[in-house]
């Protein structure tokens, strides 16, 4: 079981009708209590006032709320759209924060956050978390090899795929092993 997590004033602002940080975190609580591994997905990382500060939060109240061992995974990536999908949001959403932020196109028909707010938002809650991710097998979804090195400098793996691979490797290790 995993639950999509962002600050409490993201949930307010822009996940309408979803349950609170606090029922989320709940909820995972009540699993973890009885030896179901859970997991979290900080994605999509948005970019709005304060963000750095409400990531950094975010990231140390996990790391007081849960042990290592109770997690099977998390994983991490910031707001991207097609281009379709971006002009339809503009026309649809004018109340979002989302879209005050200029996007970049990715290379892969997506259009993201420049480098510089996806490593600032990646590194904030990865500072709130310090040493508890580490031993918990922690994934950039869609991003390139290269920002994974700048995020995780001590990365070893030379391509994507070695990365993806040892992440499916250490889950299921993880989700077969003993809670």
């Amino acid at each position: 079981m995993s639950w999509s997590l962002n600050p409490q004033v993201v949930i307010d602002n822009e996940e309408a009708a979803t349950p609170s940080l606090n029922a989320r975190l709940k909820a995972a609580r009540q699993l973890a209590d009885l030896g179901i591994k859970i997991g979290f997905h900080f994605h999509p990382l948005l970019n709005f006032d304060r963000a750095v500060q409400e990531y950094e939060a975010l990231g140390k109240q996990m790391a007081v709320s849960f042990q290592p061992h109770e997690i099977a995974l998390v994983s991490f990536g910031t707001l991207s759209f097609t281009k379709s999908q971006l002009k339809t949001v503009r026309q649809k959403v004018r109340h979002s924060q989302l879209l005050k932020t200029t996007f970049v196109p990715t290379g892969d028909q997506k259009w993201t956050y420049p480098e510089p707010i996806r490593l600032a938002l990646y590194r904030a809650i990865l500072t709130g978390m310090k040493n508890w991710i580490e031993s918990i097998p922690h994934y950039l979804c869609m991003e390139p090899l290269t920002l994974w090195q700048q995020v995780f400098p001590a990365l070893t793996h030379q391509t994507t795929a070695e990365f993806s691979a040892d992440f499916n490797q250490r889950c299921f290790a993880r989700l077969s092993g003993p809670s």
